[in-house]
């Protein structure tokens, strides 16, 4: 089993907080996203 993400984006105020971003996401697999503060990881 698996999620897939497609074309995901997140926009606030007009500013883009996550450009259109594809992702897998394995089953059993330990995934981490980083990035700086006030980036959108919370979005």
């Amino acid at each position: 089993m698996s999620l897939i993400l497609k074309n995901v984006s997140k926009k606030v105020g007009g500013q883009t907080h996550i450009h259109p971003t594809d992702l897998t996401l394995e089953k059993g697999t330990m995934n981490v996203l980083l990035g700086p503060t006030s980036a959108g990881k919370t979005s």
